[in-house]
């Protein structure tokens, strides 16, 4: 199955690694921007960036998920579906429909890691 990948946090991490180790083709990775950090003000790149690129994936920084620029790159790749976890931004109902099968999408948000009880760093409970 060829995937779309938009994520950033840590948590989203293992979710983009077991996708990658269970075959699946992830044509890109959609992730937040580069952002300053710390006192210096230097670029830190977000954990799912960092995983992408260690695994030889390409990777797309939009500012914004909603713009037409954006909107045509992933359209360009046809996938049959998108995996989302943990984005950081709302995703417009025009990405939501780009993939041949949009019903299967997955959407994993911060609210539900929450609401299972289980802790995205270490096992620790809520």
């Amino acid at each position: 199955m060829t995937l779309v990948f938009l994520g950033t946090p840590s948590f989203a991490v293992p979710s983009l690694e077991r996708i990658v180790a269970a075959g699946h083709e992830v044509l890109a990775v959609f992730t937040q921007p580069d952002r300053p950090k710390g006192r210096g003000g230097g670029l830190s790149s977000s954990p799912v960036k960092d995983a992408a690129l260690r695994l030889g994936l390409a990777v797309h920084q939009p500012e914004r998920v909603r713009r037409p620029g954006t909107r045509g790159a992933a359209k360009k790749m046809q996938p049959d579906a998108m995996v989302v976890v943990g984005y950081g931004q709302i995703i417009p109902q025009s990405i939501i429909d780009i993939p041949r099968h949009a019903s299967s999408c997955a959407w994993i948000a911060t609210a539900e890691v929450s609401r299972s009880g289980s802790h995205p760093v270490g096992d620790r409970e809520w």
